[in-house]
């Protein structure tokens, strides 16, 4: 599966055909459930669960609960790529905001000869929709495609796809930001995982674009044998000698604070931060990890996460939103 989508990925034409099957797909599902109806589908697929959304115990749960009871419209702001550099600021972190070369409506707009040979474009109004250049004559080689499955991203309403309503009339904007990290490692990335403004679970991805790594650690970066179930993720575990201190960030216990900081005020949220070379620079807010569509081994950890994420009360637990 990994080698099928690297494949997917590398080649541009094959990519754009994917994401015109994939947009397709996603307004024939939208139009045939609603969302609960939709929820319950993805969610048992996924897991292979039933999901419970009169009593939710797991992580996971709780998820798909928030999706569909909790509205925060902050969590909007926080979600838009753009927008939320303004909420960090606020909060103290404008240190953190990585540089931004431009900000386009519409592909047309970009002027290569005005950028450096590496950058990254990516969407405002959506989660993974990004061009990682690092060779900017490759990537205006393939422009002709790429320009056509940006256009795509631009069109779509993403709230659609995973029912995550927060996502819902985020102006679509391309951002183009500095690109940080080498050509052949990348950057390793620090996803702390908050509730009610509380870091309880650090994620490290290393290799994020090749040989993706992820392992798991608590809040004092004590390893912890847990996996999220993604099909292009390579799980280490503690007989592969990583070296666990070799990759923790200088600025770990700053970053601990940033992450509490900025995820005060929800049930749940994850703050993703990057550091190079001794600087943290803020990523970006994720309210509804993986959309919660994950197996977690071992198991019990989804149960265990489950009790860290309190839902708020509603009147009448009954009146599920459609």
């Amino acid at each position: 599966m990994i080698k099928i989508k690297n494949h997917i990925k590398n080649n541009i034409p094959l990519y754009y055909c994917f994401s015109v099957l994939k947009r397709l797909k996603n307004k024939c599902l939208f139009h045939k459930h609603e969302n609960k109806q939709s929820i319950r589908i993805n969610y048992k697929n996924a897991t292979g669960n039933e999901l419970n959304l009169e009593y939710p115990k797991r992580f996971t749960e709780k998820l798909q609960w928030l999706k569909l009871h909790y509205r925060n419209q902050q969590m909007r702001i926080c979600a838009d790529k753009y927008a939320v550099r303004e909420y960090v600021k606020e909060n103290g972190f404008e240190h953190t905001l990585n540089k931004i070369y431009a900000v386009y409506n519409n592909p047309e707009e970009i002027k290569f000869d005005e950028l450096p040979d590496r950058f990254v474009l990516k969407t405002s109004h959506s989660s993974g929709w990004n061009i990682i250049c690092t060779n900017k004559k490759k990537l205006i080689k393939n422009w002709f495609w790429w320009k056509k499955i940006v256009n795509i991203w631009l069109r779509e309403d993403y709230s659609n796809y995973y029912r995550e309503w927060h996502y819902k009339n985020i102006q679509p904007r391309i951002i183009c930001e500095r690109y940080l990290g080498d050509e052949i490692n990348g950057l390793n990335d620090y996803k702390f995982f908050c509730f009610n403004g509380s870091v309880k679970l650090v994620e490290l991805d290393i290799k994020r674009y090749t040989n993706h790594i992820q392992i798991f650690y608590d809040n004092n970066w004590n390893h912890i044998p847990l996996s999220f179930q993604f099909s292009d993720v390579r799980i280490v575990d503690v007989e592969d000698n990583f070296d666990h201190g070799k990759h923790k960030p200088h600025n770990f216990e700053e970053m601990i604070k940033m992450s509490q900081v900025l995820s005060k005020g929800f049930p749940h949220c994850r703050v993703d931060l990057y550091e190079w070379e001794d600087k943290i620079y803020f990523g970006e807010m994720t309210f509804f990890h993986g959309s919660g569509y994950f197996r977690m081994t071992p198991d019990e950890y989804d149960v265990k996460m489950g009790e860290w994420l309190t839902i708020p009360e509603i009147r009448d637990i009954h009146e599920i939103s459609n």
